[in-house]
């Protein structure tokens, strides 16, 4: 049995290091979103504690919204349509490498973080605000399409990221509440990371049996 030297400890180490501040970056980064949200609900005089209320039935509501998403995302992980398979495959590209593994507990923290900011953010605030001015047609087309952008990476990834954010607004429109929407969010993202984590494992789990094979004769 051998045991790793000092010098790929210290290799080790400084990976632990390197992956746990990539990842407290993109939690920060996401948080950010919650003071920011915050801090415009107080300049605009958006009052958000009747919105975070909560109540049982709402976050029940927002459980059942996942369903249809978890679906559609089932479908798209095993879907061979060319432009969403080559989609599927540029987004584990981007996840193998974001600077860090996606642990559970990773998972967990960026799912709420996520599910909280954002909805804060889009939902809480953004929506209510251009509501007021314009309606409620136009506050929903404007958040999604804005919520669609932020997350473009790619023109597809936007189109998806434009209609989930309809979806939300949707959801926070017939409940009138913001539990709803953010119970949904993270639970999907929940699945969605879940997922990847899960996909990325098995493609590291078949590259070294690939690369063990030896060379046609």
């Amino acid at each position: 049995m051998t045991y790793p030297g000092p010098k790929a400890q210290r290799n080790e180490s400084v990976a632990a290091r390197s992956e746990r501040r990539a990842f407290i970056f993109v939690a920060a980064l996401g948080a950010m979103l919650m003071p920011a949200a915050l801090g415009i609900a107080l300049g605009m005089s958006v009052d958000l504690r009747p919105l975070l209320k909560y109540d049982i039935a709402d976050v029940a509501f927002g459980l059942a919204a996942v369903m249809p998403l978890a679906l559609l995302l089932r479908w798209f992980m095993k879907t061979k349509w060319r432009p969403l398979a080559e989609f599927r495959a540029s987004q584990l590209e981007f996840f193998a490498g974001i600077g860090f593994g996606l642990t559970r507990p990773r998972i967990v923290t960026l799912a709420i973080i996520a599910g909280v900011s954002e909805e804060l953010m889009f939902r809480g605030v953004l929506q209510e605000i251009i509501d007021r001015r314009f309606g409620i047609a136009a506050a929903i087309a404007a958040t999604s399409m804005i919520f669609g952008l932020l997350h473009a990476r790619t023109v597809l990834y936007a189109v998806i990221a434009t209609m989930v954010g309809a979806y939300f607004s949707l959801l926070f429109l017939a409940t009138g509440s913001l539990i709803a929407p953010i119970v949904a969010h993270a639970v999907y993202d929940f699945i969605a990371f879940e997922w990847t984590r899960i996909a990325l494992d098995r493609r590291a789990a078949i590259s070294p049996a690939v690369q063990d094979q030896p060379p046609p004769q």
